[in-house]
């Protein structure tokens, strides 16, 4: 007799399996909406700013602040405390030879590098599918794709859905077959996915 319908074993396979992270992500934003919550209500109710409220309502932030102020500051200095960040915080710059094509930014060129890269290799270049690109708002190159993929948008080459993410339009897929050899021997940027 079967206790579990497989749905429910494959909810419970898939919880067992991501638990570590789920929990580590459950800590961090339930803490920040906490302190989001109490420092906002206790601003707001007492019409005046005082000290442990908006240490509060800031603390609840810094998961928010981090990843964001790790693209600024590179180092630091504060009360005899010196620190630096990894010369290279998110494994990937440019090299010499990357190129920019006609037209696009570094940051361009390196996402349709991989949108034509992926589009190829999972559907092919004449068909009406098409395949996408997107980045976690934590990543730490997030602020460089935002502005490369705003630029591909706005060239028409590249059309973005509500969830971020963006998609070669026809114009996008002309422009790579234009540049095929240069955009094929570069290589796609993006390769890590999870």
């Amino acid at each position: 007799m079967q206790m579990f319908s497989p749905p429910t074993v494959k909810a419970w396979q898939w919880l067992k399996k991501r638990w570590s992270q789920l929990s580590l992500w459950w800590c961090k934003w339930w803490f920040s909406l906490l302190c989001f919550s109490v420092g906002g209500w206790e601003i707001h109710h007492k019409a005046s700013i005082d000290w442990p409220a908006a240490a509060v309502f800031l603390a609840g932030g810094i998961p928010f602040l981090l990843p964001l102020l790790a693209q600024y500051i590179d180092s630091w200095k504060v009360a005899g405390v010196e620190g630096k960040m990894k010369e290279d915080r998110s494994g990937k710059t440019q090299t010499a030879d990357e190129p920019i094509f006609p037209k696009l930014s570094l940051n361009a060129s390196r996402i349709i590098r991989t949108l034509w890269h992926f589009q190829k290799q999972r559907f092919g270049e004449d068909t009406p599918e098409r395949w996408g690109l997107g980045l976690n708002i934590l990543t730490p190159d997030y602020i460089d794709f935002a502005r490369g993929r705003s630029e591909l948008a706005d060239l028409k080459y590249g059309f973005c859905d509500s969830r971020g993410f963006i998609f070669l339009r026809n114009e996008g897929i002309t422009y790579c077959k234009e540049h095929r050899e240069a955009i094929d021997k570069a290589g796609p940027f993006y390769t890590n996915f999870s």
